[in-house]
């Protein structure tokens, strides 16, 4: 009985949520706006990989950045520790 209610009271407002994304957002594919993290980021590509992969002795288990206005951010795992890179334009 409370699953069926659970599930009545959120597909409303998973409706809702689309139904304003797709209402207020600017022209262009509604996705690529949301600006999910991606390893395909600008700053991504600007991380020296292969330096720090040989500086902590292994391969990245997780790559992730995000492209904004204003500032690119690209974040890499090595076990333990946190690669991070930001990039704005100057001024």
């Amino acid at each position: 009985m409370m699953i069926a209610v659970r599930r009545l009271v959120f597909a409303p407002c998973w409706i809702a949520v689309a139904s304003m994304l797709a209402v207020f957002a600017p022209s262009g594919d509604v996705w690529a706006q949301l600006r999910l993290p991606s390893a395909d980021a600008k700053a991504c590509k600007l991380l020296p990989m292969k330096d720090l992969e040989s500086h902590y002795g292994s391969s990245p288990a997780r790559v992730s950045g995000t492209d904004g206005a204003s500032l690119s951010v690209c974040t890499a795992t090595f076990g333990s520790y946190t690669a991070r890179l930001e990039s704005a334009p100057v001024g």
